[in-house]
């Protein structure tokens, strides 16, 4: 086994691999900032895995070669990792034999690093296999030792065990028979693969390695979950590697992460591991809680006096800072003692630079530049029921909407709606607009700074309604939100109305900050990020929603709604101690979506009429290359349909075009953009 400290990538997720062209970048990037290997292990390439004696046909062969040169032009090592554990028969040398041919053909086309894996398969053996093997750890130790000298010993040889973690280490990790029949029976060279107390593990610590290697008897190769997603495609991890301390790479033989399945999710994780590995010694870490400027509009704040005036944000929604501290504090365990240069906070500033830049890179995604081939695809989409609908009632052959709902129809002539007033253009995306995108797509075990303040006082609105009374008896009917006025002094919680406010400008500055992020130069980048995109916009619609109408409803409404929310959920999940971070699914909007309280029951509230649904990409309707997820329904004109417009009259010019050209034609069908 080679010396020195291996730091790099793991393609080890189950969903769709990377591309060629996806890896080849990532080569680029891990040569620039000094790792040193990428494992090739997709679970879900079936010749990886469920296919493993099928050798690589010539085409392959071709790819595989290409790879390799890659990473040898950018000196990162190419480990090639193998996985027969499904459906191997250990004492079968046919199979054995298909095992060392596979191999030996990835070694013929320039691999030099190989890694054998036994994880996420049944711990049972069969007939056969009882009969030649006292356990399921010798059958391992055994095949692993006979690839490895048919290979000739190569300087890098790893090993994943099927008790990869603590927790799955049977009874214990101090006494389970299978790590230590694997210590001690495999070749002191070979590399063992850990990922920490847990398949995720929020913290890893030196004491917990420690323990570790006086069972499998070396310094183990961390394989990191940390920013793993693929137990919940809801998610993206971006927030900066953590939890692990600097001392701890005195122990270790590497740490190679196994990031987002999404290519261009990850740049924040592999960068801040790479200055992770790269510090010099540790540090204690307590967090610098930095309120990031979000460019919020006015926000009401509460004097001395109990009133409540309006003021300039300077600091975003006037978030708390003191809590946010503690929580970093408790999420990293004891911090450690040594001096050094690497916290997360600017690892994830310095980041958030670099990436910033590469949001800028004009980068666009093929598109269909021939307006016939646009047309024709709205043609086959339209067709589609299923895919999209919508209730704009019926159109003319002149263009004009004969229905009662015409205020509805989106006039796809959007240059006559440049000269309005309230037109606001998205701005070009910032750095605190970024760091408050990964914020709220932070960590497994943890929100960002703004999504936990945002989360707070979303729960503490609906704790404290009860203590809110509407200053009029009537509520309103419009379907449109009201414009926020001054709590007046005789209002009976002038804190509830303060802190609605300011809820609402934090969520002002969410959208802005997803509009902007969508205009971005780089839409191949940001393409990966439309789910979340949408699914933020999505809760933030929601959530403004239901605050606007606790604002506007009347008294008696509201002493049915308080009896109705006798049982209401408001307070966030709780992880207990080991529990694995799937246990709550949909992260940040999942939470959200749990706390939301069901209004649909209120009679004559706006709330009802007031729908707009983004739906996952399972089931949208996907708009050319922008991949514009939206279901409309009657009587909203939601995000702001001016700049929403103006938006989409840049990015779907070809669109509009297509539209216009099928409704002077007499379609039938009206699109919005």
């Amino acid at each position: 086994m080679t010396s020195s400290f291996i730091s790099g990538v793991v393609e080890g997720f189950y969903g769709r691999p990377w591309s060629s062209d996806q890896r080849s970048r990532l080569f680029t990037r891990l040569g620039q900032w000094s790792m040193t290997h990428y494992m090739y292990a997709p679970k879900d390439d079936a010749k990886h895995r469920a296919l493993w004696r099928v050798p690589y046909t010539e085409s392959e062969e071709v790819e595989i070669a290409a790879l390799v040169r890659s990473c040898q032009e950018n000196n990162v090592e190419l480990v090639y990792a193998i996985s027969p554990g499904l459906d191997m028969t250990y004492s079968s040398q046919e199979e054995l034999s298909l095992l060392k041919k596979k191999v030996e053909q990835v070694a013929g086309l320039g691999c030099k690093a190989f890694a054998i894996l036994f994880d996420d398969i049944e711990v049972k053996m069969g007939d056969a296999d009882q009969k030649l093997f006292r356990s399921f750890a010798d059958a391992h130790v055994y095949v692993t030792n006979t690839l490895y000298e048919h290979l000739r010993k190569p300087d890098v040889f790893l090993f994943c065990p099927t008790e990869y973690c603590a927790s799955r280490a049977f009874p214990c990790l101090a006494n389970s028979s299978y790590l230590k029949t694997v210590g001690t029976g495999l070749s002191l060279d070979i590399g063992i693969l850990w990922t920490g107390p847990q398949v995720i593990s929020k913290a890893i610590s030196v004491e917990s390695v420690l323990a570790l290697k006086e069972v499998i008897q070396r310094p183990p190769v961390i394989w990191d979950n940390l920013h793993a997603n693929d137990y919940d495609r809801q998610r993206l991890f971006l927030g900066p590697y953590q939890g692990r301390p600097l001392s701890l790479r005195r122990h270790i033989r590497g740490v190679l992460t196994n990031p987002n399945c999404e290519y261009e999710a990850n740049f924040i994780a592999i960068r801040t591991l790479a200055a992770w590995c790269a510090s010099g010694e540790d540090r204690e870490f307590l967090g610098d809680v930095q309120d990031m400027e979000l460019g919020l509009p006015d926000t009401w704040t509460q004097t001395s006096d109990g009133a409540c005036t309006q003021g300039q944000a300077s600091g975003g929604a006037q978030f708390d800072q003191s809590h946010l501290k503690r929580q970093r504090e408790s999420s990293l365990g004891s911090p450690v003692a040594d001096d050094g240069n690497y916290t997360p906070d600017k690892a994830l500033q310095n980041a958030l630079s670099e990436w910033l830049a590469d949001f800028q890179r004009p980068c666009a995604l093929p598109t269909m530049q021939d307006a016939e081939h646009l047309s024709a695809a709205l043609d086959c989409a339209a067709s589609d029921t299923s895919a999209l609908s919508l209730d704009y009632g019926s159109v003319s052959s002149s263009g004009e909407s004969s229905s009662e709902d015409d205020d509805l129809v989106m006039d796809m002539d959007l240059d006559r709606h440049s000269q309005a007033t309230d037109l606001a253009l998205p701005v070009a995306l910032t750095l605190e607009q970024l760091n408050l995108f990964v914020d709220l797509l932070y960590l497994p075990f943890e929100h960002g700074h703004h999504a936990t303040h945002l989360l707070e006082s979303w729960c503490w609105l609906l704790q404290s309604y009860h203590r809110f009374t509407p200053s009029s008896e009537t509520g309103s009917s419009s379907t449109s939100k009201p414009t926020p006025s001054p709590p007046s002094p005789g209002a009976s919680d002038q804190e509830w109305c303060c802190r609605s406010m300011n809820f609402h400008g934090a969520c002002s500055a969410i959208r802005s900050m997803c509009f902007s992020m969508m205009q971005v130069p780089n839409q191949i980048l940001v393409y990966e990020l439309y789910t979340s995109i949408w699914s933020i916009l999505d809760i933030v619609s929601r959530l403004e929603t239901v605050v606007t109408q606790l604002e506007t409803m009347n008294v008696s409404s509201q002493q049915r709604l308080l009896e109705v929310w006798k049982g209401l959920v408001t307070t966030p999940n709780q992880l207990a101690d080991g529990q694995e971070p799937w246990v709550f699914r949909g992260g940040l909007v999942g939470e959200f979506q749990r706390l939301l309280p069901d209004l649909s029951w209120l009679q004559g509230n706006a709330v009802s009429d007031q729908k707009l649904k983004f739906h996952n990409s399972d089931s949208a309707y996907t708009k050319a290359n922008l991949g514009l997820q939206i279901v409309c329904t009657k009587k909203w004109a939601f995000l702001e349909s001016f700049r929403f417009r103006f938006f989409c009259q840049a990015s779907l010019s070809g669109l509009c075009k297509a539209f216009k050209k099928q409704t002077a034609s007499g379609a039938s069908a009206t699109a919005a953009c």
